[in-house]
């Protein structure tokens, strides 16, 4: 979680206040059925969400697993639980 701290402490030197967070990380071509370790991203939402009451994060997902998919994965399931 450090790395995404420190990621978004960068950002928010540079930019000053967010009211907007676009995530675009999980947008993938091809389907995935794995996840990878996602807790740099759960720290910078901390420190976004510490600084700012009124932010809004719109979280987009392409290819991760198709709806009504026959086999199931775990994927994202870390993060629904951090």
């Amino acid at each position: 979680m450090g790395s995404g701290r420190k990621s978004a402490q960068q950002v928010l030197s540079e930019l000053g206040e967010i009211n907007y967070v676009f995530d675009l990380s999980d947008v993938f071509e091809e389907p995935s059925s794995g996840d990878t370790s996602q807790y740099g991203r759960v720290g910078f939402y901390q420190e976004l969400i510490a600084r700012y009451c009124d932010l809004t994060i719109l979280y987009f997902t392409r290819g991760l697993q198709a709806f009504e998919c026959e086999w199931g994965t775990m994927a994202g399931s870390r993060r629904a639980v951090s």
